[in-house]
């Protein structure tokens, strides 16, 4: 991580990556058969379900009292590739 700190254009920014900076989004599926019928309450003609999963927020947030950018994982790596791919 300490290359990736050197790589910023403002240095002493402190990156901080966090597993619970998600975002939720609706999902929809077919249900199954055995869904369908084996279900309670029992709602045979309701083909499709939405499901509520979490996804990485694609955001980074600022805390410019404290001078950190916290991230999600998997957005702090594509900021490492892009800024990689800078140089």
């Amino acid at each position: 991580m300490d290359s990736l700190n050197s790589l910023l254009l403002f240095p002493g920014v402190k990156l901080v990556e966090s597993i619970h900076m998600v975002t939720q989004a609706t999902v929809t599926r077919p249900r199954t058969w055995r869904e369908r019928l084996w279900s309670f309450p029992w709602h045979p003609w309701d083909s499709v379900v939405t499901e509520t999963v979490n996804i990485p927020n694609p955001n980074f947030f600022h805390d410019t009292k404290n001078n950190v950018i916290y991230a999600h994982p998997q957005t702090m790596l594509e900021l490492k590739q892009y800024l990689l791919s800078l140089k």
